[in-house]
């Protein structure tokens, strides 16, 4: 959860996820932060919306987010030096290295043309 207030704003982490998401969440909720200066005092949360892939603000927070914890000039190089033996490894390895969910990999190296899903 990101509250935005003109005195400070507050980034809200939920401790009890795994620590790959709540690296995803905060890079997320900083991208909300710097993309979408719209509104003075804001809150955004995980909802059904939110969740369902179509809001445009998500989708860019979502980038920033993956743009931020896999840079694409590092991941390329990795993704090129690696000796996974396929798709599931390369996935599985670079998650590990860059501190993330093998989705959010997946998702990653699939959009920057690494692996064909």
């Amino acid at each position: 959860m990101l509250v935005r207030r003109p005195e400070g704003n507050v980034l809200v982490v939920d401790q009890t996820e795994p620590v790959q998401r709540r690296r995803f969440t905060a890079a997320h909720e900083i991208g909300h932060l710097l993309l979408h200066k719209d509104a003075e005092i804001f809150v955004d949360y995980r909802d059904k919306r939110s969740q369902s892939g179509r809001d445009p603000k998500e989708i860019e927070a979502n980038r920033f987010a993956a743009a931020l914890l896999m840079p694409e000039h590092l991941l390329r190089r990795d993704a090129e030096s690696s000796t996974a033996l396929d798709d599931d490894e390369l996935i599985q390895e670079l998650a590990r290295r860059y501190e993330v969910s093998k989705t959010a990999m997946s998702i990653r190296l699939s959009s920057l043309g690494l692996i064909g899903w």
